[in-house]
């Protein structure tokens, strides 16, 4: 089951991206997001983890649910 909780994907008619001052993360090296959709704060927070993890070796953002058991 898809659930859509009304939520818009961000559109640049939306307004400037936010940015968190820079402070580097040395540590974290994986990250997986499910559930994204595009809402300006999660694409914010995807930019920030993107621009401030020097260690990050590998991201992936899915579009996909999980639903925990």
């Amino acid at each position: 089951m898809w659930l859509r909780w009304g939520r818009e994907r961000y559109r640049a008619e939306d307004g400037s991206l936010r940015s968190l001052p820079s402070q580097p993360h040395s540590h974290l090296r994986s990250v997986d997001i499910t559930g994204f959709y595009g809402e300006k704060d999660r694409l914010e927070l995807v930019l920030h983890i993107l621009r401030d993890s020097v260690a990050l070796e590998s991201m992936k953002v899915d579009p996909s649910p999980v639903v925990a058991a």
